[in-house]
């Protein structure tokens, strides 16, 4: 990356502001977007999706950990990982949950049906 992409991204990262809501569908929509945006285009390519709470737009509020919800809704079709030729791979969502309040199951399928990964960080401070 260069010097002025380092500085653009750290305005961007800088800006985010919390609102008290998550949605992760409007997340991964996004992050689908700027890898679809991108100027240089290469191989290697993924997602990281950071969290400490449940989704409150797309999944239903439903108390925890609900066996009847389709998490898989939140995977866009450019996530879904494909085995393919051609050099086109689709991207890995890499999920982090931080924190007591996030919800595995949204995460681990996420990581999962994408190919990607699912870590639990109980305390920021370790990182």
């Amino acid at each position: 990356m260069t010097n002025g992409g380092k500085a653009h991204t750290k305005r961007a990262v800088e800006s985010l502001l919390a609102c008290g809501s998550t949605n992760i569908g409007a997340a991964l929509r996004k992050a689908a977007t700027v890898l679809d945006d991108r100027l240089y285009r290469n191989t290697i390519k993924s997602v990281i999706l950071r969290s400490d709470v449940e989704d409150t737009y797309t999944v239903p509020p439903c108390g925890g950990y609900d066996r009847g919800a389709n998490y898989d809704m939140l995977v866009l079709p450019s996530f879904v990982r494909t085995d393919g030729g051609g050099g086109c791979h689709s991207p890995p969502v890499h999920t982090f949950s931080f924190g007591k309040d996030h919800n595995v199951a949204v995460m681990h399928t996420l990581a999962e049906v994408t190919d990607g990964t699912f870590s639990f960080i109980e305390n920021e401070a370790a990182i």
